[in-house]
């Protein structure tokens, strides 16, 4: 693999926060970068793929003169289902999920319920919104938006996104429901794939998926006369079809996905 998957791994292990779960390079800053790069120049880390893995499944193996460390994660970026110390299988580390690897988790379970409803019954879910689902949804909004407006303002990584707006501002195209929707999601792309230090809300184990499932249904409320809540709704409806989606393929990918590799069977009303 090339420095720019190898120097996402390093920085984890030497200032990380497991603590943090999804938020484990919180704490990371600008001497830690410079210590990961350190340690890749001299070549102490490698990264190679292991054949016959369709799904999530990352496997560590760290050494060093008196010991040696393998962790194993799978289906979910925070789902490490085996520690082993010297040959020695860890078990009472608090890092540990609850399901062990081929076994069933809460969440997973928690697919498998959903993936039986119709849609009817997913509708229905949304009219079961309270204030607390209103404003973790909001949260979400606020989260995808620091994304979006970082990358208007920095145009960072590819730049589609102020590319995108900078046309706009000289009249090259119009903007409509469909351009701002990809304006808004591709700006937050940029930020977050240029890896600006900036939460992403993850959707389906997924940050990209989060940001399309939520900017471009925000990119509408220009455009219609619509409430707030209606929106909010739209969001939380957008966020369970996602979840519908990435279980019917199988759970999550071993990569940062911006499209269904294939379209699934939607329910049935």
């Amino acid at each position: 693999m090339g420095s720019t998957a190898l120097i996402r791994h390093r920085p984890g292990a030497l200032g990380g926060d497991p603590a943090l779960n999804l938020e484990v390079l919180e704490p990371i800053d600008d001497e830690v970068v410079a210590r990961a790069r350190e340690f890749l120049r001299a070549g102490k880390v490698k990264v190679n793929l292991i054949p016959d893995q369709k799904r999530l499944y990352i496997k560590t193996l760290i050494q060093s003169r008196m010991d040696t460390a393998e962790s194993i994660i799978c289906d979910l970026h925070d789902n490490i289902v085996s520690l082993v110390l010297n040959g020695n299988s860890v078990t009472d580390s608090p890092l540990l999920s609850c399901g062990k690897e081929g076994g069933k988790s809460d969440l997973a379970k928690l697919e498998d319920w959903l993936k039986e409803l119709s849609l009817k019954k997913i509708l229905e879910l949304i009219d079961d919104l309270d204030s607390e689902d209103m404003e973790f949804l909001e949260e979400s909004v606020r989260y995808s938006m620091r994304l979006t407006e970082y990358g208007l303002k920095h145009g960072p990584g590819l730049g589609v996104g102020k590319t995108l707006e900078q046309l706009v501002r000289q009249q090259l195209i119009k903007k409509d429901m469909v351009l701002a929707a990809r304006m808004l999601t591709s700006a937050a792309a940029d930020a977050r794939m240029a890896g600006v230090k900036l939460p992403a809300m993850s959707s389906a184990g997924s940050g990209n998926h989060g940001l399309t499932a939520v900017l471009p249904i925000w990119a509408v409320k220009e455009f219609i006369e619509c409430e707030k809540k209606s929106i909010l709704e739209a969001i939380g409806l957008s966020y369970i079809i996602t979840a519908y989606v990435r279980h019917t393929l199988e759970g999550f990918l071993p990569y940062a996905a911006a499209q269904s590799p294939q379209e699934p069977e939607l329910p049935q009303v």
